[in-house]
């Protein structure tokens, strides 16, 4: 994608790069025509200018919108959609270290300290996604399942209670965790969409722009020799 957007950067100089000297190449031929021929202006030629500039100027905007729509859907919905799903992706390495814990009863520290690793990660990129979009919906999900999972430890490690730990593990820590997954992946789908949505919206106009800069190209060289023919019939 970020590939994508460095093109169309690269088409959008390349317009300028062509068309401005193009016109200063009309400029300098209008200006040494009315030298030559002694008249102040050649209709064509300057018609030819002014078609040459207005589609830089209107060229130009039309594709430094696009790429600013273009980046603020990349910036936005698609950088939400990939916290989102950054923080899934550890919440289940977290959800693992979990049922480890249990399965590796008495020597479980290891896998505690992966869970607690896992923990702050999903924190991390849902604290910003919280931050990015006031919606810190996702953020209290999980703080709902570490608190399970608290409860899941203390049963198991300060009670000796290991067949009530797994009861709780399967039973209301799953529950919690299955709902921060829908949550997550839902959110994860939504702004994904949005963002494809926004990207593909900000270049719907590019390919309508590529035609009339192409057809106005051929008017503007029609325009230049009909101009230079002119003064070569008057010459003659």
């Amino acid at each position: 994608m970020n590939d994508g957007l460095d093109r169309a950067d690269r088409a959008g100089l390349g317009l300028h790069l062509v068309g401005w000297p193009l016109l200063l190449l009309i400029g300098a031929g209008a200006a040494w025509l009315s030298r030559r021929f002694r008249r102040l202006i050649n209709i064509p030629l300057a018609a030819a200018g002014v078609l040459v500039f207005g589609i830089l100027l209107t060229g130009g905007n039309m594709q430094a919108s696009a790429m600013r729509d273009a980046e603020a859907a990349v910036t936005g919905a698609l950088q939400s959609a990939d916290l989102a799903a950054q923080a899934r992706s550890a919440a289940f390495d977290a959800h693992a270290q979990e049922f480890f814990t249990l399965i590796n009863r008495g020597n479980a520290a290891t896998n505690e300290a992966n869970w607690a690793t896992a923990r702050a990660d999903v924190d991390t990129a849902l604290s910003r996604l919280c931050d990015r979009t006031s919606d810190c919906d996702l953020l209290d999900r999980f703080v709902g399942y570490t608190d399970t999972y608290a409860e899941v430890r203390a049963l198991d490690n300060d009670a000796g209670d290991w067949d009530a730990a797994v009861e709780l593990s399967l039973g209301a820590s799953a529950e919690g965790f299955g709902e921060f997954d829908t949550a997550s992946r839902d959110a994860a789908a939504r702004d994904t969409d949005i963002a494809i949505s926004r990207l593909g919206q900000s270049s719907d106009r590019l390919p309508a722009l590529r035609i009339v800069v192409f057809v106005a190209g051929l008017a503007a060289a029609a325009l230049a020799v009909a101009g230079y023919g002119q003064r070569l019939r008057e010459y003659r």
